[in-house]
């Protein structure tokens, strides 16, 4: 069963990088310039296949829990922080300049960055933020582009569900803490 989502991970990943690659290949004025991103996004890819097991999550999903049992706590000393749209590396801000898109990211970035806020609700969230964006410009763009629009928020939403888990661990290991309460004596 492991070989078959490692596979159908591996497959997703190679539509992903196909995706981006037609993407950039139309904003991109160089073959130089084509060739190093798409180097960096098969590079991001090699390493998050590498480590597949920590971005899919387990069986029960992605949940963070303190290494000794404890629930995990508000870290006063916390400051959220997003790093836009980006991942593994590569950052989808440069391709994608939609300044709303980038707003959906940073919420998104955020609400992994709150302490024991779930995965599943902020990928959610983002879902609906993107769907949300794609509904504005419905309007000021021909249906082709707004058929791309969703598609380009299905396929970001779908990596996010399917690749996010280290990211969010991350995130909550930096705002929560694992601490025992003391007990007086």
């Amino acid at each position: 069963m492991l070989a078959v989502n490692q596979h159908r991970w591996y497959h997703f990943m190679l539509l992903i990088t196909t995706h981006v690659f037609n993407v950039n290949s139309v904003l991109t004025k160089s073959r130089d310039a084509a060739s190093n991103t798409v180097g960096d996004i098969l590079e991001s890819m090699h390493n998050v296949v590498s480590n597949i097991h920590d971005y899919i999550g387990d069986k029960g999903g992605c949940i963070f829990k303190c290494p000794n049992g404890v629930k995990p706590q508000k870290n006063p000393d916390h400051t959220k922080s997003s790093n836009g749209c980006g991942a593994f590396g590569f950052k989808l801000d440069s391709h994608i300049q939609i300044k709303d898109v980038t707003n959906c990211c940073d919420d998104h970035d955020f609400c992994y960055d709150t302490c024991n806020e779930s995965k599943e609700s902020c990928d959610k969230s983002f879902k609906k933020c993107l769907t949300k964006v794609c509904k504005r410009i419905e309007k000021h763009v021909s249906n082709v582009g707004y058929e791309g629009c969703l598609s380009t928020a299905d396929l970001i939403y779908a990596a996010t569900v399917a690749l996010g888990c280290k990211p969010y661990k991350d995130a909550q290991a930096k705002a929560c803490i694992c601490k025992r309460k003391k007990i007086e004596l």
